[in-house]
């Protein structure tokens, strides 16, 4: 379907309405401006979560947990933003898993990650057999804010080791805690051993 529109002044494009009931678009709804080969894409952050998500099934089995891709295969383990998101909790949303799905697609308008905990969740995918051009598409539609890990942050890290190392957290672990405690966030993860830490760290466990 094309259909013609107008730029307004103001920055607004007026979206037609049999466009928004084409695509399930309502009020108060984050949509996601993306260019790609010099043309503009206008996607609804849901449907930009659903391409995703249909990307990784390719490759990832229904009821498999991509969190445990990498130990079953015998590998071991700067916008101001509200939430820090853990690998575990993007690899639940990639894996379609439920409620906890749409909790973490609830966050993602506010939410960031660190370049650590993204590397951790380039190789779960690169696990499954799944292509470079296809990992990085994938993360793409998710929209996320990436922050770089730091020498400060890498302080951080280390810092949180005596805290965290009883808990058995690893370093990706700690540059998500780094960088919500840098920013006075909330950590989301999927790991409950987050829990018995003591860091004085919000954390929201997502199972």
């Amino acid at each position: 379907m094309e259909v013609l529109t107008t730029f307004q002044n103001n920055g607004r494009i007026a979206i037609p309405n049999k466009i928004r009931k084409l695509l399930h678009i309502e009020p108060g709804d984050t949509l996601m401006l993306r260019v790609e080969n010099d043309i503009l894409q206008v996607i609804p952050l849901h449907q930009a979560v659903q391409m995703a998500q249909e990307k990784v099934r390719r490759y990832v089995p229904a009821g498999v947990s991509l969190w445990m891709i990498c130990w079953r295969s015998g590998k071991g383990k700067q916008p101001m933003s509200e939430y820090v998101l853990d690998a575990s909790a993007i690899l639940a949303l990639l894996n379609s898993e439920t409620w906890r799905r749409k909790f973490v697609q609830s966050l993602l308008p506010r939410a960031c990650v660190s370049n650590g905990n993204l590397a951790e969740v380039y190789a779960r995918l690169a696990a499954t057999g799944m292509s470079a051009p296809e990992i990085r598409e994938v993360i793409s539609l998710l929209g996320l804010s990436v922050v770089d890990f730091d020498q400060e942050a890498a302080f951080s890290s280390g810092e949180l080791y005596r805290h965290t190392q009883p808990a058995g957290l690893s370093l990706g672990d700690r540059a998500c805690l780094a960088l919500a405690q840098r920013m006075g966030a909330v950590a989301v993860t999927a790991d409950r051993a987050w829990l018995s830490t003591e860091t004085g760290i919000q954390i929201r466990l997502i199972r």
